[in-house]
């Protein structure tokens, strides 16, 4: 992988944050009805998918490995940024991650913004097919939610 870094400063924060461009390895292309199934497959027990939560913004997204996503979250910092309540919490984080992953050579991959019904976070596709939630506070990636980030899903942005 090749790693590059830019300094990105938040407004009038006084931490730098680097923005990281690890590169993913292309390994799969899914369409539309293939990753709307597969997020459909993993939601939350009683959590209805539909087109009315789930919004896919592009036709086609590329799939990468979990090992690709955990390669970018070890040199993201938007975990070391600190909490505050109403001013930088679950929601800022989840933006600040979502916009990381963001740049042209990662825009391209199965990476959504969730918010549920008590917390916003992250969630992508990997190239089985499976479904990941990430956790921008902790860079944690888990196939399940925890009770403390909500039971139902109120929308998710692929």
């Amino acid at each position: 992988m090749c790693f590059s870094k830019q300094v990105v400063v938040l407004d009038k924060a006084d931490i730098p944050v680097k923005s990281p461009i690890v590169l993913p390895a292309p390994r799969r292309v899914v369409t539309g009805i293939e990753l709307f199934n597969a997020v459909k497959l993993e939601a939350p027990l009683g959590t209805v998918i539909n087109i009315h939560n789930l919004l896919l913004a592009d036709t086609r997204k590329m799939l990468c490995d979990i090992a690709d996503i955990e390669a970018f979250l070890k040199v993201d910092k938007t975990n070391h940024i600190k909490f505050v309540d109403q001013d930088y919490d679950c929601d800022d984080f989840a933006f600040r991650l979502k916009g990381q992953f963001s740049v042209p050579v990662w825009s391209k991959y199965a990476i959504g913004l969730v918010w549920t019904d008590t917390h916003a976070l992250l969630c992508f596709v990997d190239v089985n097919l499976d479904f990941w939630w990430i956790e921008p506070q902790s860079d944690s990636v888990t196939s399940k939610l925890e009770p403390w980030q909500g039971q139902n899903i109120r929308f998710i942005i692929i």
